[in-house]
């Protein structure tokens, strides 16, 4: 987010983030409701289910859309969408402080409550934004939703891998798949890439998507385009393991999901990981899950991993 516009005024904004991170995101509370318990495991699973794992690609306006989908969860669920479009308003100027506020409070009031008439954090100066997002921001905002996952993870990233001699590099890489002569076609764009001097040891996809238990579905959800996309980055980077990382939720095993499959043969070298994150309590666990995960994924033999082959 821009620190400094010469337009808007953000002496509120960056006092209110700070506190809705402290209430929300480190002890699970509310920003619009003091007291409240909204940010929580239950109610984000439950937005993931009716939200995320739900989506609507028919005919109709947002709001309408997003009111069926959400209506399958609890009204604490539905505050919590109020509270992630309050964060997803915070930006924008292009949309005006008394239309963000009338939003918010329509999307609370699908709970059946309506918020009182004195909120602070619906201050008009907090709402007034700092930049122009364009359209595309607007219209696909809940995509938006879905990339808070992958920003969250670039952001821990790097403290889980520190003094480790290894770095971050997030939406970077940029080599192409196709070569028509000297002209490169379909470059990619890696969530992020670890790298140990110039040398990429381990490429990271992060993937808003509900993995599934294994007992309902042997694949547990992945997508057989994910893994595509993972082999490819594998070959593209000269890269040795890959990772699809997907958030961890509450009808999956307890611990989070760790599984490594060799790439095209059971002694090869290359090593796909599925893996879950979870998203819930202190963050600094989950530095240390994040940790964890890259400890793991770069140091285990590969001769015992399952074969992961290019094909359904």
């Amino acid at each position: 987010m821009a620190r400094f516009n010469p337009h808007h005024d953000n002496s509120k904004l960056y006092p209110a983030m700070r506190e809705f991170a402290t209430e929300c995101l480190l002890r699970d509370g509310s920003v619009l409701q003091p007291g409240q318990s909204l940010w929580t495991s239950e109610n984000l699973d439950e937005l993931d289910r009716s939200f995320v794992q739900n989506p609507d690609a028919g005919d109709g306006k947002y709001y309408v859309k997003l009111g069926q989908q959400v209506a399958q969860g609890s009204p604490e669920s539905r505050k919590l969408m109020a509270e992630l479009h309050w964060l997803l308003f915070a930006f924008p100027s292009d949309i005006t402080p008394s239309t963000k506020e009338e939003r918010i409070r329509e999307i609370w009031s699908w709970s059946g409550e309506d918020l009182p008439d004195a909120v602070p954090f619906l201050d008009h100066d907090i709402l007034e934004g700092l930049g122009h997002t364009g359209q595309a921001y607007n219209n696909h905002r809940w995509r938006e939703l879905n990339t808070l996952f992958e920003n969250y993870v670039a952001r821990l990233l790097p403290r889980a891998l520190a003094v480790s001699g290894l770095r971050v590099v997030a939406q970077g890489g940029h080599r192409n798949c196709l070569f028509e002569e000297e002209v490169g076609r379909f470059r990619t764009k890696p969530d992020l890439i670890i790298r140990q001097g110039e040398r990429v040891v381990m490429v990271i996809d992060t993937k808003w998507k509900r993995m599934t238990p294994q007992i309902d579905d042997p694949k547990q959800g992945v997508s057989q385009g994910d893994v595509y996309q993972l082999m490819a980055y594998s070959q593209l980077y000269d890269c040795p393991n890959v990772m699809l990382l997907y958030p961890h939720h509450g009808e999956l095993p307890p611990d989070p999901i760790c599984l490594r499959y060799a790439i095209g043969a059971k002694d090869a070298e290359a090593i796909l990981s599925v893996a879950t994150l979870n998203v819930t309590g202190a963050s600094q666990q989950h530095v240390l899950d994040l940790k964890r995960l890259i400890d793991q994924s770069l140091s285990i033999p590969t001769a015992t991993y399952p074969v992961l082959a290019a094909q359904s």
